[in-house]
């Protein structure tokens, strides 16, 4: 995050070297600062990304190319990423997400409206996308990189600053937001211009003087103010555009110097005493003076230790067990079910298109809960028992019903997950013979359903803790992983064998074939079936993308659409440029939201494994912490060019069916910068086939759906257009 009013001000205070003179030296970078700079910065810039979801399409080209230069140079990279929020940062992301919203509502009202430049600049202000969205993105590729990264217990530049100050100097110097003035950095990289080979930076003791020459607390105190990830602007300054540092700093050699003073002469101004904002000031400056960093040794250890309270909690957070924290240093889980376990809250902010739809709202405040509860339930079951007590509970609050409150109380789940999972210890000699007989590698979905089908197998799954060794190999770490997975979410019983979701999901995940790489998109079909969000009817009829020629057959098209969203278009390293589609979107968002929830469910699965002693932690010397977190499924999201590309075709079909070649030549046109689009659309029909056949399995084994003549409409009319 930065300061909000010091991005540019310093600007003219930078000094400008060229990039060799780099060579040989440690660079330190704050992740989401060099993310935003690719997110923002007018050459990397897709201007269409709010519209279509997903990572930038140019940014592992960009991010890969950056790494080439900085190798070509001798700089050695460390990417550190921020990890929990502190609590005083409760609520900091839905004010933004709902300024977002409004902006998007615009953007779409003038893209329907045929204004498409003018669209494309509101989208691109949008700015729906964050860099904690693009965190896990980032983490991939810096992982097959060989790139070292790690991720904070809470702030990037805290952690930086702790590893540039350290006695061993494990940094020489930061690339980040001035948010890193802070933590007590004398100097930052503010920008490096690697195509025209040179960097800038700037000094604190520049900038303090430049202000008149302020003491070190007093210009930390003035940047607060100003706005940044710890307390918003200052009120009666927030609407200015410029010159806020030196208007505080002003203010405050009037009033003594005193941030109290302060805020006791413009109480009656600009919901100072409204937002309370004395005290948010109070908390954000305790976290800033004592925040939280991971010390040389794995330990948690606040910043000026010697001065530190003892009510950390009250502008930090609730403490967790200092594991789940080196967990998360090495990106082995990611920190969503930690903040809410800490923070006993979950935020709801709208997607992409803007969340009007009461499907959207009813499943993330409704159909969720049982997932979440369940997350809940195994992080907290190995841990300290102040999270086991009866009013340890977690609130879910939602931008569509502000004043409506749902309670998770996930100490009610008996028997607990974790015992009804518990008796997954299968050793990787059990299941290996069977990769080649299923023709798919163990740690995959496809394969851990797969492997059950065979009885005989599931049979000699049943192996208590203690009946075996603990799990050693990453591939049995994962394979277990996935079976408790399975099990927890309805597709495996107490016996371990399938249960008719689990044949559904079986029918899916064979019919793709082995190699093929879409067992995660064949498990968000059935859960999309599962919660009755995947049906002949059009579920977001409030939504613009509805073709206004609505004959029998386009209606089924247009609702079949939600299948083309699950996989990936390969398209050029470039922003996209093509049509839109904001009902699409919305199906995009449910499938988003709905693979993070199951990704969250995954990684606490594996936590739960090592805090509860299931998995040899050899003692500290395991080096594969970030493999075993970063290739479990649903690492990242797609975005929606896979269904646009399908939707545009199977349009461009139905209505110009007389003349194929032709239509499929203007598809072609339409999908600007599409790399495979045949290959793409093989795939997008494969999904579809799959879907068709778990379709028909589920009517074989479960009863109350009465649809399945629709689809076999559908079925044959989608079969037609291909």
């Amino acid at each position: 995050m930065t300061v909000n009013a010091f991005d540019l001000w310093p600007a003219s205070m930078a000094h400008v070297y060229p990039i060799s003179s780099l060579a040989g030296v440690v660079l330190g970078i704050e992740a989401a600062h060099y993310l935003n700079e690719k997110l923002s910065g007018p050459s990397t810039q897709e201007r269409l990304l709010a519209a279509h979801g997903g990572a930038p399409l140019a940014l592992q080209r960009i991010v890969e190319n950056d790494l080439d230069r900085f190798h070509d140079l001798g700089i050695k990279p460390i990417f550190v990423f921020s990890g929990m929020d502190e609590i005083v940062r409760k609520d900091s992301a839905l004010g933004p997400a709902l300024s977002a919203a409004s902006m998007n509502e615009e953007a779409w009202s003038l893209y329907d409206s045929k204004q498409g430049l003018a669209a494309s600049h509101a989208f691109a202000t949008y700015g729906a996308i964050t860099p904690n969205d693009l965190f896990r993105f980032l983490q991939k590729i810096l992982r097959n990189r060989k790139v070292d990264f790690m991720v904070a217990p809470y702030n990037a530049c805290a952690q930086l600053g702790y590893l540039e100050n350290h006695q061993t100097q494990y940094i020489d110097t930061i690339w980040a937001s001035q948010e890193a003035f802070l933590f007590n950095t004398d100097r930052i990289i503010t920008k490096i211009d690697l195509e025209n080979g040179q960097f800038h930076w700037i000094s604190r003791l520049a900038c303090q003087e430049s202000l008149g020459k302020l003491p070190t607390d007093m210009f930390v105190d003035v940047c607060m103010l100003s706005g940044s990830s710890f307390l918003p602007t200052f009120p009666p300054v927030a609407a200015q555009k410029s010159d806020i540092l030196r208007d505080i700093t002003n203010m405050m050699n009037t009033l003594g110097r005193s941030v109290t003073s302060l805020c006791a002469h413009y109480q009656d101004e600009g919901g100072i005493q409204r937002m309370n904002y004395l005290d948010k000031y109070r908390r954000g400056r305790m976290a800033v003076k004592h925040h939280i960093i991971l010390t040389s040794d794995g330990m948690l250890m606040p910043l000026d230790l010697e001065n530190a309270p003892a009510d950390f909690h009250e502008f930090i957070g609730r403490r967790l067990p200092d594991e789940l924290y080196f967990y998360l240093s090495k990106g082995t889980i990611g920190p969503r079910v930690m903040n809410w376990l800490a923070s006993g809250e979950i935020i709801e902010i709208p997607p992409l298109e803007g969340g009007p739809s009461p499907v959207y709202q009813t499943l993330v405040r409704d159909m969720l809960a049982p997932l979440r509860s369940e997350a809940l339930s195994l992080l907290s079951q190995g841990i300290h028992r102040y999270f086991h007590r009866k009013e340890a509970k977690v609130a879910v609050k939602s931008w569509f019903e502000a004043d409506r409150v749902e309670i998770l109380d996930y100490k009610a789940l008996v028997p607990t997950p974790y015992e009804r999972v518990s008796a997954w210890n299968v050793k990787e000699s059990s299941f290996k013979p069977l990769e080649s007989k299923f023709k798919s590698a163990p740690g995959t979905l496809s394969f851990a359903i797969s492997a059950l089908s065979d009885t005989s197998f599931a049979s000699t799954t049943i192996t208590p803790k203690g009946s075996t060794s603990p799990l050693s190999s990453k591939a049995e770490i994962v394979a277990n992983v996935l079976w408790r997975f399975l099990q927890i979410r309805g597709y495996v019983d107490d016996k371990h064998n399938l249960t008719p979701w689990g044949k559904v999901f079986q029918s899916v995940a064979s019919s793709l074939g082995p190699g093929e790489g879409l067992d995660e998109a064949a498990f968000l079909i059935v859960e999309l079936l599962r919660l009755n969000l995947l049906t002949t009817e059009n579920i977001f009829p409030q939504l613009s993308g509805i073709p206004e020629r609505e004959s029998g057959q386009i209606l089924w098209r247009c609702r079949s659409k939600g299948i083309f969203a699950y996989w990936k278009l390969h398209h050029a390293a470039v922003g996209y440029a093509g049509p839109l589609n904001r009902n699409l979107l919305a199906y995009n968002s449910l499938i988003s939201t709905i693979r993070n929830t199951l990704r969250d469910l995954i990684e606490v699965i594996l936590a739960s494994m090592l805090i509860n002693s299931d998995v040899d932690r050899s003692g500290g010397q395991r080096s594969d912490w970030t493999d075993l977190g970063l290739d479990l499924p649903f690492l990242t999201d797609n975005d929606c060019g896979l269904g646009l590309a399908t939707f545009t075709y199977l349009e461009a079909i139905a209505f110009d069916c007389s003349d194929a070649a032709k239509s499929q030549a203007r598809h072609s046109k339409a999908i600007k910068n599409a790399l495979s689009l045949s290959s793409d659309l093989d795939s997008a029909f494969s999904l579809w086939d799959a879907a068709y056949s778990g379709l028909k399995t589920r009517n074989e084994v479960i009863e109350g759906f009465d649809d399945i003549d629709k689809w076999h409409e559908l079925n044959n009319w989608v079969t037609a257009m291909r």
